[in-house]
């Protein structure tokens, strides 16, 4: 456990991938690893999330980390190591994204699922 408590009040989703990873409603993303938080930060050169959804992370050999925005109903990619902006997914039209709730990503098939208030999406992931 971190030595320094910390304040959950304001999390929105937790994953683990061998670290332990917290996404915070403000677009925060804290890492633990063995119970020490660990020099860490999204990229700022891409307008921060405005309403974080959830946060995919990367299992060992996918070095990328996936974070749905709600607001601007979008699916921001960085990479997990440093994480440095890599892309970003939207509709090409309408809203379909409107009500993003959560993520799941199958990199292994090359798939990821969207789950909105209304409508659970499977799309191919970009090659």
């Amino acid at each position: 456990l971190p030595e320094t408590p910390l304040n959950l009040a304001a999390l929105k989703t937790m994953r683990i991938h061998s670290d332990i990873w917290l996404l915070f409603e403000n677009g925060t993303v804290l890492r633990y690893r063995q119970g020490e938080q660990m020099p860490y930060s999204l990229d700022n050169s891409v307008t921060a999330p405005a309403e974080p959804a959830d946060l995919w992370v990367g299992d060992v050999g996918d070095e990328t980390i996936y974070l749905g925005d709600a607001l601007a109903e979008r699916i921001l990619v960085f990479d997990k190591a440093t994480g440095e902006y890599q892309e970003q997914f939207q509709a090409a039209e309408g809203t379909p994204l409107n009500g993003l709730r959560s993520l799941f990503v199958d990199t292994i098939h090359g798939t990821e699922y969207i789950l909105t208030d209304s409508n659970l999406f499977q799309e191919r992931l970009p090659q």
